[in-house]
């Protein structure tokens, strides 16, 4: 980690002249074992160079490139067959090779194209972690050069003569050596330049790469102010990144000179105050541990004062420093590897002088052996394991393992294999991967030595679409208020290379490609699988990616809903390039990245993609989905029954639009060129023109797509195949084109808050190849120009005024337009107008409804903030009192609390639960039977979308390890008060009797919509704490089946025991310390009825299967 010539002057107050350095030189060149250097300086100074003579495999001389790879070879001859493998990485500027030698045991004989290609390196084996040590990054620092050399023969040597230490390390670690990163710097060095000299520009020394570049400034950076070099710059950066992106290291050292001390990220913060900022990672207690076990077994380092020329006073304790604290680095390579990968690297300062002569390097091994070797083996500390899938058994690649408490996560590799880096403690862990159901294992305790071993088995769920999981908490005074209407720019944007048709696993290397390289404003999910179980991939590019920020609009683009229509499939790809490459530098797309979270989702329908053929213009094979439904009329329709069923593809889709806030969209297909916008269809099922109640609206965003698209603008796109086919300015409303049952953009705008039109983009459905780049040049602007829309007309946030937190589906209505929006989690939300004056008023349930006039210029979104009283009978009251009037506020007489009191009473009463739960049954899900799998993720769910008055424990496991879960609702959950009354609900004592899980399920799902919305379910909530047990008897409801209304299949549990007879006393259940506020009416209950039917599941009831209150 040294710094670059611009970082930090090289000649600090208090080094010493240059002649009495020198002088010092030569004091140690008499005194080997105390090494000249200098701190972290860029000059370089030329004296004696390598020129002594030696046999190989002596200490005596430096290895330059024409010896370095017939060196690393002899290395790994040094070792019994099957443990080395030499490879290069790639290339430096000059063309050196960037040479690998990778030790481990069971490697197999090398692959017959020797050392460069794909396969060079060997394949991973599972379970053993990767580790790391790269050298040489600054050409001029060299000792790291020769150790990790050195290192090489060791390690091969001492497997060979059966060293046990040596043989237990490479036989569970996998362990990389690349000696230099920096060739060509190297060549450009002399020996015995210790750094103590300010003369000569930049690069002399051997510091930088061939360009210029200081390789240690040059790669992505969190607190970054300003682009590193173009990776065209640094082919050397360039390799290791790719290298890294390729692999799963978890632990890595990169070895430098000029001081003597182990430094740890971060190595820069977001002040960049050149020296004195402790920035601090989310780990770092394992980092100091891991600094510390190499510093404390080095003779110098572990001192803590290495009394480097010119930084005689500079102490670091027990030898170790945070890397940002000492001095701030800007694009170093540690800080990549722990942000950008689950690399946890740390940086190494070997010896004060930077090239000291060779008469040292014996003296620098024997100094370093013991920590590099001991470094290795902390691989090997905290949490290892394997993620699989239940049903197949097989590894899950890329799940995600997140610690409570440390907000850093890593992914599994290849086979499923993780290694967690932790220090001694007790940790609860989750592993979570998209399409399954996330598994908490807790109080896993990590002790020193080896990593405490912790496998996942994780179930397969139904549809995959990732959830909000995060939420960003502002007011809306903090909300940026951006202008993109008004953006101009004069720079030229960089347009996208990658011009060719991608099938499936072409289109999905690109997705993670671009996911990868640009983790920042990316993340790449999956909503489920189509009919032939490919993924249904959805690109988000936001400047905070995987975050729904309050006041932000979402906007989302779907490709290639038809199969054999592969044109949207493209520019998609094409403008996920186009965005990644260009956010940073170009004013345009960075301002639409920061103000909007983008979704793409370049194919819809990737199965019939694979049927369709290159160069069809009219056809339908490959059109419909594998199952041969047409995507595009299997969509609920407000005036027709589809009575096709409905398409996996179409309902993970209906799904997503029901998950996230999207405010614009469009669908993109092919046939013709014009814009087309709602309705699709009428009740006549006639071509005539079928308007929505914004019309408006859909007319100024289809045209904002279509004045941009110039042939499209003409209106007559298809003269050859459709002559008399006539489109005024390139739009039209669906219905008067051709009438459309069961269309997604209807369904887009009735059923959720989304403006969606349909994009035909060519005359010809699969055009060819070389085609490609005329579709982007035509299309490019109106994408762009689309998407900006969506900051047209109103938004802003609906507020509680008691508390200024935010109304979930507050009502948000324009006088005349018959289409209301509802407001999002933290009340925010978006109505797209024309410019104009308007009446809106924002309501909800249990306040008092506000209007306000607004008016929407065309400049962008005017902000307009809600404020809303809760309806209550207080403030009356108040205004009473202020008259004299004497009105008591507890009176009887007020309707709060006899709503309260009616509530009470339902609850209380035989059949009262049934009864509330029909009279509510409108708002909830009451149509069919929750699975085990089903009720758990409507549980999480609940806790996910009103995490401050839930919270769900698990209170054991079944005799089938199913979870007991216990959903807690209050407005303090998880805080113990012991005056507040508790109410304890239990079903599904018998699992084939779930009617009672079913209405506690609806219960749960009832308070949690009412809470701040009725006042009687608000004081419920506020002054009880409620828990809701929904199934007692999991294994048994497994067992049992829907209509099978008499079976006593599913009644005990997995043991045969009747849970309803199983315990010592019917008071053993009940805690003392718990208080009831009411209670079951006594026995008997006269109706049996067990497993009903889904569709009439609120109408048949037993009580006692209901709920038993404990």
């Amino acid at each position: 980690m040294a710094s670059g010539w611009d970082a930090r002057p090289p000649w600090r107050p208090g080094r010493l002249p240059l002649l009495l350095c020198l002088l010092l030189l030569l004091l140690l060149l008499w005194n080997p074992a105390r090494a000249a250097h200098i701190k972290k300086a860029e000059a370089t100074t030329t004296t004696t160079s390598a020129g002594a003579e030696a046999d190989e495999g002596q200490f005596n001389r430096y290895y330059h490139e024409e010896e370095l790879g017939s060196v690393l070879r002899e290395a790994a001859a040094a070792g019994p067959p099957g443990l080395a493998r030499l490879f290069s990485i790639g290339s430096s500027v000059e063309g050196r090779p960037l040479w690998v030698l990778r030790l481990t045991a069971g490697l197999g004989p090398p692959p017959p194209d020797g050392d460069s290609g794909p396969d060079a390196a060997g394949p991973l084996l599972p379970g053993r972690p990767q580790v790391k040590l790269v050298g040489n990054m600054h050409g001029d620092e060299t000792v790291s050069r020769q150790v990790l050399i050195y290192l090489a023969r060791e390690l091969a040597a001492g497997y060979r003569r059966g060293d046990p230490r040596i043989v237990r390390l490479l036989n569970t670690t996998d362990v990389y050596v690349l000696p230099s990163l920096n060739p060509d710097g190297f060549e450009r060095a002399r020996e015995g330049d210790c750094g103590l000299s300010d003369s000569g520009p930049p690069g002399a020394s051997g510091r930088d790469n061939s360009r210029g570049r200081d390789l240690n400034r040059s790669f992505p950076d969190q607190f970054s102010t300003g682009e590193p070099p173009g990776l065209d710059e640094v082919p050397e950066v360039r390799a290791l990144m790719d290298w890294i992106r390729r692999n799963k290291f978890v632990l890595s050292g990169n070895l430098h000179g000029g001081s003597v001390v182990a430094s740890y990220p971060f190595d820069d913060s977001p002040e960049h105050k050149a020296t004195g900022i402790y920035s601090k990672t989310s780990d770092d207690e394992v980092f100091k541990y891991l600094a510390k076990a190499y510093a404390s077994n080095h003779p110098i380092m572990k001192t803590g004062t290495p009394h480097c020329p010119g930084d005689e006073d500079e102490t670091f304790k027990d030898g170790i420093t945070n890397g940002a604290h000492w001095y701030d680095v800007e694009g170093g390579m540690q800080d990549y590897n722990y942000v950008w990968a689950n690399c946890f690297e740390i940086t190494l300062e070997l010896s004060c002088c930077k090239y000291p002569p060779a008469s040292q390097l014996r003296q620098e091994w024997e100094n370093n052996r013991e920590s590099l070797i001991t470094l290795i083996e902390k691989v090997h500390i905290g949490v290892k394991g394997f993620v699989k899938d239940t049903v197949t058994g097989s590894g899950l690649e890329n799940a995600t393992i997140s610690v409570a408490g440390i907000n850093h996560n890593i992914t599994t590799g290849r086979f499923g294999d993780f290694h967690r880096l932790l220090v001694p403690g007790t940790y609860n862990i989750t592993a979570v991967s998209t399409g399954y159901m996330p598994l908490t294992i807790n109080n896993i305790i990590v002790k020193e030595g080896p990593a405490t071993k912790v496998n996942f088995s994780l179930r397969p769920t139904v549809t995959s679409v990732i959830p909000d999981t995060t939420e960003v908490v502002v007011t809306a005074s903090t909300v940026a208020l951006p202008n993109l209407a008004g953006t101009q720019s004069f720079h030229q944007p960089i347009q996208p290379k990658d011009f060719h048709h991608h099938h499936f696993p072409d289109m999905e290397i690109f997705l993670r490609r671009f996911a990868n390289e640009y983790p920042n404003i990316t993340r790449l999910y999956s909503l489920g699988k189509s009919v032939e179980s490919r993924e249904l991939y959805v690109m988000e590019i936001s400047d905070n990616p995987g975050v729904h920020e309050p006041g932000e609009p979402e906007f989302k683009y779907i490709g290639n809903m038809h199969g054999n229509e592969v044109v949207g499939r493209e520019l998609l790809l094409n403008l996920i390039e186009y965005l990644c490459k260009n956010f940073g530098t170009d004013p345009e797309v960075t301002d639409l990245v920061r103000s909007t979270r983008i979704h793409l989702m370049p194919s819809m329908n990737p199965d019939g993609y694979e049927k369709s053929q290159e160069g069809d213009s009219v056809s339908v094979i490959g059109r419909n989905n594998s199952n041969n439904f047409d995507l595009n009329r299997n969509f609920p329709d407000q005036f027709f029954q589809i009575t096709d069923p409905t398409q996996p593809e179409t309902i993970a889709v209906m799904s997503w639009m029901k998950s996230y806030p999207f405010v614009l969209s469009a669908n993109l297909h092919g046939g013709s060129l014009v814009v087309n916008y709602p309705f699709d269809d009428d009740e006549q099922g006639l071509a005539t023109y079928s308007k929505s109640p914004d019309d408006a609206v859909f007319q100024q965003i289809a045209l904002s797509y279509s004045k941009e698209n110039s042939q499209m603008f003409q209106g007559r796109p298809c003269k050859n195949m459709y002559p008399n086919e006539y489109f005024p300015h390139g739009i039209t409303n669906g219905a008067s084109w051709y009438n459309v049952p069961g269309g997604m953009q209807d369904w887009n705008y009735l059923q959720t808050n989304c403006f969606e039109v349909t994009i035909e983009l060519g005359c010809v459905k699969y055009p060819f190849e070389k085609d490609l780049p005329k579709f982007w040049e035509q299309n490019r602007r109106s994408l762009i120009q689309f998407m900006k829309q969506v900051h047209q007309g109103v938004k802003g946030f609906v507020l509680d005024a008691t508390d200024g937190r935010g109304i979930l589906n507050a009502t948000i209505s324009v006088a005349e337009i018959n289409h209301p929006v509802t407001t999002y989690k933290t009340g925010d939300y978006w109505r797209l107008l024309v410019p104009g004056t308007y009446k809106i008023t924002a309501s909800a349930r249990g306040y008092n409804p506000v209007t306000k006039n607004v008016t929407v210029r065309s400049e962008g979104a005017i902000q307009v903030n809600f404020t809303l009283v809760r309806s209550s009978a207080d403030s009356s009251n108040e205004s009473k009192k202020g008259k004299g009037d004497s009105t008591n506020t507890d009176d009887v007489s007020d309707p709060t609390t006899k709503e309260f009191e009616a509530l009470i009473k339902d609850l209380s009463a035989e059949n009262g639960l049934e009864g509330l739960m029909l009279r509510s049954s409108s708002n909830l899900a009451l149509y069919r039977y929750h699975s085990y799998k089903d009720l758990s993720e409507f549980l999480r769910g609940l806790v996910m979308n009103y995490p401050h008055i839930t919270n769900l424990t698990n209170l054991g496991q079944s005799s089938e390890y199913r979870h007991i879960w216990s959903l807690e609702i209050s407005n303090k959950p998880n805080i113990s008060e012991p005056e507040e009354p508790k109410i304890r609900f239990v079903a599904g004592i018998h699992g084939n009797a779930p009617v009672g899980t079913e209405l506690l399920l609806a219960l749960a799902e009832f308070l949690c919509l009412n809470y701040k919305k009725n006042p009687a379910v608000t004081q419920l909530v506020d002054r009880t704490r409620i828990v809701i047990v929904p199934s007692l008897n999991p294994d048994g409801r497994e067992r049992a089946q829907e209509k099978d209304c008499t079976s006593k299949r599913g009644q005990t549990n997995a043991r045969g025991k009747d849970l309803d007879t199983d315990f010592t006393s019917k008071g053993s259940i009940t805690s003392r310390t718990d208080r009831y506020i009411f209670s079951l009416p006594p026995p008997p209950y006269t109706r049996v009825v067990k497993y009903t039917c889904a569709h009439v599941l609120y109408v048949y009831v037993d009580l006692k299967e209901s709920f038993l209150l404990t």
